[in-house]
């Protein structure tokens, strides 16, 4: 199904109208693209606004094949080869069919067919994926570009096998391997700078969000919709929706938390939502503000940043990493062992001197005790 929607876009005197044509295949990828009609072509009638014929011969009509042909996208297939979106739908059905990643390789797809349009395999070349590499990483980062081209190559590699492809368009100077930026561990002391830097600018609400996120160890989105009732006071626990396995969860709480969340339940306002904010993006843009202008000690501040620090929390509680996958809603302790492990070299330092004292006063005593024997076995000589 074809459509058409218009996106304003302030300029420097008066707004400026760019209308896409979008439309949606039969495997469910979205594809858009500029008509290339600006204000100039569009004029008003009775506060409608009216479309040249092109655009308006495209929004009556509900066939694929005008949007596939301002696309540019030719539905006859060359010499039997299939594209990437039909490739992807083969992938899925085949080998990654019990992969838990199937989401990761339709978002790659999408993405790829969103800036260098739904090829025919033999026409993805690396020099197409080089642009698509490098419109990537300046939208989205050079971690997402590494990401994608990632699940990208095994379809690629299966589709050489399977004959549909001469060889992998992924060659060796295409692939990324950037470093992922160190997380943010809080000190108790840069946590409470803060807390108080965020209530001195009179942001309550967002900092008492923020302690629940650091506190509870769940994603931004479930601490906007999170409320009253999932608290079991009683119980001293809190509930959570989990959504693989469609049913509520308990996670208790330790009694910090506890009483974090019987002073907000008391001044809560916002009844029955706990906190204020029901958008992650509002926390975020205050959170990055913070970290701009007050912060020098952390360019790498994000609300998921409160999980790494919960997880880190409970590590130093003693609890083992079967625990802290539970509190922190992993699939798999592997998850956590991949992600949520950090090597630091003041704790493990003091961990080594402490084993070694421990050595030590073990091993002074025992000098001590068989000093002692050895005494009395002399005396009981003599």
């Amino acid at each position: 199904m074809s459509y058409l929607y218009v996106v304003k876009s302030r300029g420097n005197k008066q707004p400026r109208y760019r209308i896409y044509i979008g439309f949606t295949d039969q495997y469910g990828i979205k594809h858009r693209r500029p008509v290339g009609i600006t204000m100039d072509a569009v004029t008003r009638r009775n506060g409608k606004i009216i479309f040249p014929g092109t655009a308006r011969d495209m929004q009556r009509s509900s066939d694929d094949r005008i949007a596939r042909r301002v696309w540019g996208i030719d539905d006859k297939p060359k010499n039997g080869a299939i594209r990437l979106s039909e490739l992807t739908r083969l992938w899925l059905d085949g080998p990654a069919k019990e992969y838990a990643s199937r989401r990761s390789y339709q978002i790659a797809t999408n993405n790829f067919v969103r800036h260098c349009g739904d090829l025919f395999l033999p026409e993805i070349t690396p020099e197409v994926m080089e642009h698509f590499r490098d419109v990537t990483r300046k939208n989205n980062g050079e971690q997402t570009a590494a990401n994608f081209i990632r699940h990208l190559s095994p379809m690629f590699s299966w589709a050489v096998l399977k004959g549909r492809m001469m060889k992998s368009p992924i060659v060796k100077g295409i692939r990324l391997n950037p470093v992922p930026p160190e997380p943010a561990i809080f000190g108790q002391k840069q946590l409470e700078e803060l807390w108080a830097e965020g209530i001195n600018r009179g942001w309550e609400d967002s900092v008492a969000q923020w302690k629940f996120l650091y506190y509870s160890g769940c994603r931004a989105m479930e601490s906007c919709v999170f409320r009253e009732e999932q608290f079991d006071r009683e119980g001293r626990a809190i509930k959570f929706w989990n959504r693989k396995k469609k049913r509520w969860e308990n996670q208790p709480v330790d009694d910090e938390f506890f009483a974090f969340l019987v002073d907000t339940i008391r001044s809560n306002i916002y009844s029955p939502r706990l906190f204020r904010y029901a958008d992650p993006s509002a926390l975020e843009r205050k959170l990055k503000k913070l970290t701009v202008d007050h912060f020098k000690w952390s360019e790498n501040l994000t609300l998921h940043t409160f999980k790494t620090n919960a997880v880190e929390r409970w590590r130093k509680m003693g609890l083992d990493f079967a625990e802290v996958s539970r509190l922190a809603k992993h699939r798999s302790v592997q998850t956590t062992l991949r992600h949520y492990t950090y090597f630091d070299v003041d704790t493990t330092r003091e961990k080594m001197n402490a084993a070694l004292r421990k050595a030590a006063k073990k091993n002074k005593l025992f000098q001590i005790g068989s000093s002692i024997i050895r005494k009395a076995k002399i005396g009981m000589r003599e």
